[in-house]
């Protein structure tokens, strides 16, 4: 980590998973710390989407590097929407 991150102290599962990431590739590594130290920012009143954004990012690069099911970038959000609009009320 950088000097401006050195502040940042991980521990159990994110630092095991860190260090994974680290394994497979720097650059996934800063993309995982990313959100967390925007998370400790909670001076900044935009911190949750930030975070939440910078999330999103990581889960999109991902399957580039690792292989992991990405089911979820083939489906369609309207589709889905429409699948319950058109299904019976209680079933």
């Amino acid at each position: 980590m950088n000097e401006k991150s050195s502040s940042l102290s991980l521990t159990g599962q994110r630092l095991a998973l860190n260090e994974a990431l680290k394994e497979t590739d720097q650059g996934l590594s800063g993309m995982y710390l990313g959100p967390i130290v925007t998370l400790t920012h909670t001076a900044n009143p935009d911190h949750l989407a930030q975070c939440a954004h910078s999330v999103r990012e990581l889960m999109e690069k991902i399957p580039a590097y690792l292989d992991v099911q990405t089911r979820a970038h083939q489906e369609n959000m309207g589709s889905k929407v429409r699948d319950l609009e058109l299904a019976p009320i209680g079933g």
